[in-house]
């Protein structure tokens, strides 16, 4: 399995400590952290199974595996996309992102 993270350099502690944990759970995956300018490029050059990013999926819409979008504000929701299907997941005040969404549009649609 190929495990793309990607984030901006403003937290790219953030994406270090994602990516360690990936590690130390899948040891077998490959793991590649990058920075949100190089998303598109490496996308097409990783080839990835799955996606984490603060940032949502405008590089392929519905075309990766599975892309989860994490929020970088706890009272943001984040998104979860499988196959052009999103569903949102609740922040820490309850709020969901919209679900079921298939129109491969890019962000969140909260309600």
């Amino acid at each position: 399995m190929r495990v793309l993270v990607v984030y901006e350099d403003s937290h790219r502690a953030y994406g270090q400590a994602l990516e360690g944990a990936i590690r130390g759970q899948r040891p077998a995956a490959e793991v590649s952290l990058v920075q949100a300018r190089q998303l598109a490029g490496e996308v097409e050059r990783f080839d990835p199974h799955l996606v984490v990013s603060s940032l949502p999926n405008t590089v392929d819409p519905g075309g990766r595996a599975a892309w989860v979008t994490l929020s970088e504000d706890p009272d943001e929701p984040s998104e979860v996309c499988v196959a052009g299907r999103r569903r949102g997941a609740k922040s820490r005040h309850g709020r969901a992102a919209g679900r079921h969404r298939r129109d491969g549009g890019a962000g969140t649609n909260r309600r």
